[in-house]
């Protein structure tokens, strides 16, 4: 077998402390001399394909062994020999633009669009491989409904808890309530379960989908939220997010509206639980609690006062198992409206050995002196135990950026280990700073945070966004070369 790159192995150095268990194993420098990364493509969606190897998706000219320019898929193993790597498309007469890659159970899959030449068209697909590289075959995947690519439209993901099943929806956010929905469950198998345009609940009362999760019974959960806010809490307090659940054996829709007396809910996000539950996370705001004010939803400031999870099911009538709130400290309160804190999105919910944790990440800027301008970035944790439901204390990560305020390379990235939630992210855009780790212990509730590696010589810019988790207590973060554009680096760190 032909390597399209040399293996340069340098073992930096390795450390392990009583409090956070980070080691820097690893460093590879891949050389990469075909073509400038910077304006094709260096690794993208890192993930592990459940057998404790690292695989993703990159763009190649021809030659090292690639037969045509176009995107490959690569397999290589815990210490970074290639195991395989195949196009993604075998054709270079027809086009195809992967979007994103999934590991179901034994199956790999890289989902994007094809270019279908007679039909003058792009469609969606998907292209499925098991886990040693064996063509699995290639899955065409826009419901009968959907004639075209429209420009404005995107993907959105979703795999089932038991990995058997990827779930794709396919809309316009920019249009909100009025755009089509169309979805397409896919199997690890490799066949399409169904596939449909969605004639979604609430439509008519300008709710537009925001988020979904596929349960392991082909189900899928949608949450949906008002087109938008006015800033005035008589008129918010009336525009509470929704859930649908949508059952494609029967085509039917079940409707569950959140209402929080007296109150906002300015974000929301939602998961399944393994037990097949859903778990859905509110931001509440009132105005008879303490609360700090979030710069949020268009630029309305909007009180949030705590955070608040429900356990719900639904088989055709809807039931609230548990819930659980979060509260926010007066210190909180107090630091977070200092900073003007802008908590804008809806954040993301990880679940791990029987806990959850609610991640929401805020932007804010500093003037100081002779006008620099430094930015800064915070995430809060907030920890709830699913048996009991026992809330956990907040906690905020601080994490200073520069240069690129907004930059998605200025986020972070995730990994679990055992009872624990890591998130590594920068102390800078990514050159001249130091390489971050918080550790939330959700046993004890304890936070860490620790500086795993420097990078003063700012020879690589690291992107998180960029990374992945591929295995437990294992995470891959990629670099790009600053200099020359041409090399990159992946960098293991294990918790």
């Amino acid at each position: 077998m032909m390597f399209k790159f040399s293996l340069r192995l340098i073992l930096l150095f390795a450390f392990t402390t009583t409090l956070v268990a980070q080691k820097f194993e690893d460093d590879i420098v891949f050389d990469v001399s075909k073509y400038d990364i910077r304006k094709v493509g260096y690794p993208s969606r890192i993930i592990g394909d459940g057998a404790g190897n690292t695989v993703y998706y990159e763009y190649w000219e021809p030659g090292s062994g690639r037969q045509f320019s176009g995107y490959y898929l690569q397999s290589l193993d815990a210490d970074y020999a290639e195991r395989w790597f195949k196009p993604v498309f075998g054709d270079p007469a027809q086009k195809f633009e992967p979007m994103n890659l999934f590991a179901l159970e034994n199956s790999l899959v890289v989902c994007g669009y094809q270019y279908l030449p007679k039909e003058k068209k792009w469609a969606g697909y998907a292209h499925f491989y098991d886990t040693e590289g064996a063509d699995k075959g290639l899955l065409p995947i826009d419901p009968a409904a959907l004639k075209k690519f429209e420009a404005g439209f995107s993907d959105i993901y979703s795999v089932s808890p038991d990995k058997k099943r990827l779930v794709r929806m396919h809309y316009n956010p920019a249009s909100g309530a009025k755009s089509p929905i169309y979805v397409s469950a896919m199997l690890a198998d490799g066949k399409l379960e169904w596939a449909a345009q969605l004639k979604l609940p609430l439509a008519d009362e300008k709710y537009k989908p925001v988020h979904f999760s596929a349960d392991n019974k082909g189900k899928i959960w949608i949450l949906m939220t008002k087109e938008s806010m006015t800033g005035k809490f008589e008129n918010d307090k009336l525009s509470q997010p929704a859930v649908v659940m949508y059952n494609f054996k029967d085509n039917s829709y079940h409707t569950y509206k959140v209402q929080v007396p007296e109150a906002i809910v300015p974000a929301a996000q939602i998961d399944i639980t393994p037990e097949g539950n859903l778990l859905l996370a509110l931001a509440v705001g009132d105005l008879s609690s303490p609360s700090f004010t979030n710069a949020t939803r268009n630029g309305k400031p909007v009180p949030w006062s705590r955070l608040q999870f429900m356990q719900l099911t639904c088989e055709k009538d809807w039931i609230v198992v548990d819930t659980a709130v979060i509260t926010f400290s007066e210190a909180h309160i107090q630091k977070l409206n200092f900073e003007g804190a802008d908590f804008s999105g809806n954040g993301t919910l990880l679940q791990q050995n029987g806990y959850a944790v609610w991640l929401l990440e805020s932007q804010y800027s500093q003037l100081k002196e002779q006008g620099k301008v430094d930015f800064y970035a915070e995430v809060l944790m907030a920890p709830v135990r699913m048996k009991d439901m026992e809330a956990g204390p907040l906690q905020i990560v601080e994490k200073k950026q520069r240069d690129l305020a907004g930059s998605v390379m200025c986020s972070f990235v995730t990994a679990m280990s055992e009872s624990k939630v890591h998130l590594v992210y920068l102390s800078s855009v990514g050159a001249d700073g130091q390489i971050m780790a918080a550790s939330l212990n959700l046993e004890d509730m304890t936070l860490t945070q620790k500086s795993v590696l420097s990078n003063e010589d700012g020879t690589f810019y690291f992107n998180p966004a960029k990374s992945g988790s591929t295995a437990t207590g294992n995470l891959i973060l990629m670099g790009m070369g600053r200099t020359t554009g041409q090399e990159y680096r992946l960098i293991r760190i294990t918790f």
